[in-house]
């Protein structure tokens, strides 16, 4: 007696499942590969730039000098080909604030000198004060980091007789990274 091996596939049954998997591999083949992958966190803008005043001697400091994470600006949640660039930081003061002339410190990097910005979004009862960065960024990986490779540094005199014991000020910090806009409002922060 003859024995038939039912393992045995014929060109029938092949044809028949290829044609059973191949809209399966249809559908696969235009799933995006980044679908299986997590998506990036949204970037955001970190820093710190501190900002002082002696009233006695009429003296505003704004400070963003020195190394990262202490001072400076940077992007977070970037990647490690990102291109940064058009870094524009805008304070707001007060109205009676408006004539301030602020000048850069020697250790000022490549910011231009803070001044007055009527093209700043405005915010009533405040005046706009911008400097912008003309500087190279570089990639921190362990922090996903685009750092600004040198920060801002710059001072004004004040009339005493305006200096109030308590000054609420405002900031808009804004970097364009691979075409896309981030920007974080902070404030109000008592000077």
């Amino acid at each position: 007696m003859e024995t038939v091996n039912k393992n045995t596939l014929s060109r029938r049954t092949l044809a028949k499942g290829a044609l059973w998997s191949a809209p399966v591999l249809a559908a696969s083949s235009t799933v995006p590969s980044y679908a299986a992958s997590k998506p990036r966190p949204a970037m955001d803008i970190g820093g710190f730039i501190s900002l002082t005043k002696d009233c006695t001697s009429g003296v505003l400091k704004f400070a963003g000098s020195g190394r990262y994470p202490r001072r400076g600006l940077w992007v977070v949640n970037a990647d490690e080909t990102s291109q940064a660039t058009h870094a524009k930081i805008t304070y707001y003061f007060p109205s009676a604030y408006a004539d301030l002339r602020w000048k850069a410190n020697a250790s000022n990097g490549a910011w231009s000198v803070l001044s007055l910005d009527s093209t700043a979004p405005q915010q009533e009862g405040f005046v706009a004060y911008s400097t912008t960065f003309a500087g190279s960024w570089r990639y921190r990986a362990d922090h996903r980091s685009l750092i600004a490779t040198t920060g801002p540094s710059f001072e004004a005199h004040i009339d005493p007789s305006i200096c109030q014991p308590k000054i609420e000020v405002y900031n808009l910090r804004t970097v364009i990274v691979d075409g896309e806009q981030v920007s974080a409002m902070r404030g109000p922060v008592v000077v």
